[in-house]
């Protein structure tokens, strides 16, 4: 009688062993062992307030930047009605401000803010960002914090575009009260 052998090639072999190694240190005290080892960092929370200031700062740039083109446009001799032409703009400026307040929302969220820090914070940051001046900051964002900045800004650059676009377009009928 021969010997019963199972044949398993010696990759299929280290995959099983890597697999069964990985399994044991995710679910077993080893985890916990290896993880006590890595020291946990934790910032500074003065440079934590300055990356958040920030990236205020950034959004509330880019807001005066989009806001001031839909006021330079509007200051045009526009082809259409003054009743259409301040429909536009304030529709443009209720997009603006809801942009802006979602990029508070996501730096809040960035910072892991619970529900309740978060319902403060954000008008708490809108009003600081009101008054902040023209001054340039030069702090470095973070890269999740220069993503959130870096969104918002291209968003509110697309909703100047459009609503400057809307004002200088031709002239459109206005909605008449009777179907024809």
């Amino acid at each position: 009688m021969k010997d019963a052998r199972i044949r398993i090639p010696r990759s299929a072999l280290a995959v099983l062993v890597a697999v069964v190694a990985l399994t044991g240190l995710l679910f077993s005290p080893a985890r916990d062992a290896i993880t006590g080892l890595v020291p946990v960092a934790t910032a500074d929370p003065a440079l934590l307030a300055s990356q958040r200031a920030a990236a205020e700062a950034g959004i509330e740039r880019a807001h005066r930047t989009a806001a001031a083109q839909v006021k330079r446009i509007r200051g045009f001799n526009l082809a259409i009605t003054q009743a259409q032409a301040d429909v536009i703009e304030r529709k443009g400026y209720d997009d603006l401000a809801a942009t802006r307040r979602a990029a508070v929302i996501s730096i809040a969220q960035a910072f892991k803010m619970s529900q309740a820090d978060l319902v403060a914070y954000v008008p708490a940051a809108e009003a600081r960002m009101a008054g902040l001046g023209e001054g340039a900051v030069t702090t470095v964002l973070a890269p999740g914090l220069y993503e959130i900045v870096r969104l918002a800004g291209d968003r509110l650059v697309k909703i100047a575009e459009a609503t400057s676009t809307e004002l200088t377009g031709p002239p459109r009928p206005s909605p008449s009260a009777t179907p024809r």
